[in-house]
């Protein structure tokens, strides 16, 4: 688990931990993390979950068509100067 958060944190990837049972020992790997108390209302922390995995997957894939768009004009100026 450890080598996993690791690599997470090492590629800028979003660690959510979900807690799911209350006065839990968590690892330090995970105290030190802002971590989801899914255990204080279940149906919020699903929903809340839910939110965030499309919100960030819309986001990715408005960057994604930006990087597409900015490739598409700069290969169209490359071609149109001919270079």
């Amino acid at each position: 688990m450890t080598q996993e958060i690791a690599f997470a944190n090492a590629n800028n990837k979003t660690i959510i931990p979900v807690v799911l049972e209350p006065n839990l020992d968590l690892p330090v790997f995970i105290k030190n993390l802002k971590y989801f108390e899914a255990y204080t209302n279940t149906q919020q922390a699903s929903d809340y979950l839910r939110r965030y995995v499309l919100q960030a997957a819309d986001k990715k894939s408005k960057i994604d068509a930006l990087v597409a768009l900015d490739l598409g004009a700069a290969l169209l100026y490359l071609l149109g100067s001919g270079k």
